[in-house]
């Protein structure tokens, strides 16, 4: 990888007459243990704005700016294509320098054209930005201790990666529907390979059947050898007893003809098959393919879900902020008393019993 990233950054100061800073990094593992990927290595190459030179003392001097920083019409003035054009003929420069290192491996290619140019149903993913990253990289950071910790105390943690920012709630809407695209296709592409498989099958079934039609059976009757053919001969010894009963069944199986045991298919068979094989192929054909949705589309669709999300913590947070002052203003109305009862309604508590009268002893 160094020396390919030392020969993409000397062709493009070749190609600009500008001095390249290239400077290659690797995953640390505090990044990897934040949720970055191990296998990101890449190379930052900064270029200088203008074009170097060396003057008489052989000292690098700046000059004129570069054809990269200028505007399209200062480059269609000098007869130079939009700068839109030279980003794509440096994408296939870096196209061409990386194939020759991924063939040299045994690795895929890659492809520096995008998707819509390859036809390909997928839509790119917005960029992050190192705010967004840095933020989502905290909270799967604190989703990672707390399954660590989960797991110290020997209980399960699932860890929750939902987003936390618009932009990574956007990216996981796109994935989602690249996921569903993609298999969408694949499914298709399986049936019109079924497709293919069922029509060989089908014209191979035809030929046979063909063929059958046209071979012509054997008619020649079974001739059963008469018993009056055999020769009367002295009984043979029992050394030779067995070798001439196998010569005699061999012969006998020489002299029956050979017939063909075979059915010849009737012509409703042959009408029931062909109808069949019609219905199989209406059956299988492929599903129209479903409208492709627009990035814009995408992209309306996360920005209307962010903004529920938001009104829904707005209003959660306003209904904690009240029932907090309803708190500290009159606590005791929290405690929800029960209403006195009402003029006109009966009371529900049981009269007091009569109590019994004194008892007096009677007189003499």
């Amino acid at each position: 990888m160094k020396q390919l990233a030392h020969d993409f950054s000397q062709s493009l100061a070749d190609r600009y007459g500008v001095i390249a800073d290239c400077a290659i990094h690797r995953p640390t593992e505090k990044e990897i243990e934040r949720g970055a990927d191990a296998r990101n290595f890449h190379a930052h190459i900064m270029l200088t704005t203008r074009q170097a030179e060396l003057d008489e003392n052989g000292n690098v001097t700046l000059g004129e700016k570069s054809t990269a920083e200028l505007s399209d019409t200062k480059r269609k003035a000098m007869g130079l294509p939009r700068m839109s054009d030279e980003i794509k003929e440096v994408r296939q420069l870096w196209e061409t320098l990386a194939n020759d290192k991924l063939l040299e491996h045994g690795q895929n290619l890659i492809d520096s054209r995008s998707y819509e140019d390859r036809g390909m149903n997928i839509e790119p993913q917005i960029k992050m930005g190192s705010v967004a990253t840095r933020l989502e990289r905290d909270k799967y950071e604190r989703e990672l201790n707390k399954k660590n910790k989960a797991e110290a105390e020997g209980e399960e943690y699932e860890i929750d990666r939902t987003p936390v920012t618009v932009v990574g709630t956007i990216n996981q809407i796109i994935k989602e529907r690249n996921e569903l695209v993609f298999n969408l296709e694949a499914l298709a592409k399986r049936k019109v390979e079924q497709q293919s498989d069922d029509e060989i099958i089908i014209e191979s079934r035809k030929t046979d059947t063909a063929d059958e039609l046209a071979t012509p059976f054997d008619t020649t009757p079974y001739k059963q050898p008469s018993p009056f053919d055999r020769r009367v001969t002295a009984p043979p010894s029992d050394k030779n007893k067995k070798n001439k009963s196998e010569e005699k069944s061999k012969t006998q199986e020489d002299d029956r003809p050979t017939q063909k045991q075979t059915t010849p298919p009737s012509g409703d068979a042959v009408a029931q098959a062909l109808a069949l094989a019609r219905a199989v192929k209406e059956q299988d054909k492929p599903a129209e393919p479903t409208p492709k949705q627009t990035k814009d589309d995408a992209i309306a669709q996360a920005l209307a879900l962010g903004k529920t999300l938001k009104e829904q913590q707005e209003r959660e947070k306003q209904k904690q902020e009240k029932q907090r002052q309803a708190i500290t203003t009159n606590p005791d109305e929290t405690l929800d008393p029960k209403p006195p009862p009402k003029a006109d309604e009966p009371s529900k508590t049981k009269p007091d019993k009569p109590s019994p009268p004194a008892w007096t002893p009677p007189r003499p």
